[in-house]
């Protein structure tokens, strides 16, 4: 099941400030909350995490986002903007 976005992702324009949730490894957690260990260290899954970011460029199909606390810009295609908030 697609999360629908809270923004319509038209209403974005280049140099605006966005949030959105943004696919990343995120820490497995067991069932009192805490970080699972593995041999090699701790376990990982793939999740959502709640993203704040700096559109840069809009394409038709695509969007270049500067996302707080990476070193390069990202293309996300307009479908992967999951609960899209303009700031």
């Amino acid at each position: 099941m697609v999360k629908e976005s809270k923004t319509n992702t038209n209403d974005i324009t280049a140099g605006c400030s966005i949030e959105f949730d943004n696919k990343q490894f995120v820490p497995m957690l067991d069932k009192d909350g805490n970080e699972r260990i593995g041999m090699r260290g701790p376990l990982v899954k793939y999740g959502m995490v709640t993203r704040q970011g700096k559109v840069l460029t809009i394409r038709p199909d695509k969007v270049e986002v500067r996302i707080e606390g990476r070193p390069y810009n990202q293309w996300l295609k307009r479908k992967e903007l999951v609960n899209l908030t303009v700031l």
